[in-house]
């Protein structure tokens, strides 16, 4: 699924244009969304631990 979007991402990327800025807000949405989704999955297992 994940590699569905980042072909469609890649694609309007090719295309250039405004649709560029668009691509580069996605995936910084993506990375910020991970890094936070990465981080709150450990917290629970660290908290499982207790």
């Amino acid at each position: 699924m994940v590699d569905d979007q980042f072909r469609q991402l890649q694609s309007l990327q090719e295309d250039g244009g405004s649709a560029s800025g668009f691509v580069a807000e996605v995936a910084t949405l993506f990375i910020d969304d991970a890094h936070r989704i990465i981080n709150d999955i450990g917290s629970l297992l660290d908290a499982g631990r207790t």
